[in-house]
Parts: C-alpha cells; sequence; structure tokens
C-alpha cells in the first residue's frame, strides 16, 4: 500500500502571544500516524494511543476552565463522581490482586457418591 495522507481539519487557533493566531493542521497517514502543525514553526507526529491521550487531556483542560469560568455548575460533582469510580476501580483490582494464590484449588466431589447428595 502506498503511503497516503488523509487532511482531517485546519483551524486559527488564538494564543496569548499569537493576537493574530496560528494556522493548524491536522493530518492521518496510511502509517497510522496523526500529523499535527501549528503554523510554519512546529510539526508533531503522534501515535493513535497519543491521539486519544492529548483528546484526553484537551477535553479535561477544557472542563476545568469552564468550571473556573462558572459556566459547568456540576464541574465538582462530575469530578468527584469520576475520582470516585477511578478509586473503586482501583480497590477491585487490588483486591483481586491480594487474592490471586491464596485460595485452595477447588476439591473435585463426585456427584454419584451418596456422601455429596
Amino acid at each position: 500500500m502506498a503511503y497516503q495522507i488523509y487532511h482531517i481539519l485546519d483551524f486559527v487557533l488564538h494564543t496569548e502571544g499569537s493576537p493574530d493566531g496560528i494556522d493548524v493542521t491536522v493530518n492521518v497517514d496510511s502509517h497510522e500516524t496523526a500529523t499535527i502543525e501549528f503554523g510554519n514553526s512546529f510539526r508533531i507526529r503522534i501515535d493513535p494511543d497519543g491521539v486519544e491521550d492529548l483528546r484526553d487531556a484537551l477535553h479535561r483542560a477544557a472542563v476545568q476552565l469552564e468550571s473556573l469560568a462558572g459556566v459547568n455548575p456540576h464541574f465538582e460533582e462530575e469530578w468527584s463522581r469520576s475520582n470516585a469510580e477511578a478509586d473503586m476501580i482501583q480497590r477491585g483490582i487490588d483486591a483481586r490482586e491480594a487474592m490471586r494464590g491464596k485460595t485452595a484449588p477447588a476439591e473435585w466431589k463426585n456427584p454419584d457418591d451418596p456422601a455429596n447428595w
């Protein structure tokens, strides 16, 4: 398969140091990488996991900014719920790991033996 580039999106990102904005271009390619170009000054190529990590980080930053601006009054509730959920999952993992090797193998019982009826 020949190397191909698929254009996803162009937009202008307004920053503190660049009031006119920076042109941002997002592409993906047939080698399963995404390329994000920030004008002519910076380009980053990342794999699918990196794309997900970046998306998650930007989403969390957006939620936090909304909370700070008072746009999302339920932020604290959502944050504590997500932390509680993560804590519950981690406790389950810890409990499972603690139980490994501590249980005796199941004893086989013959169902035809009258003592097991």
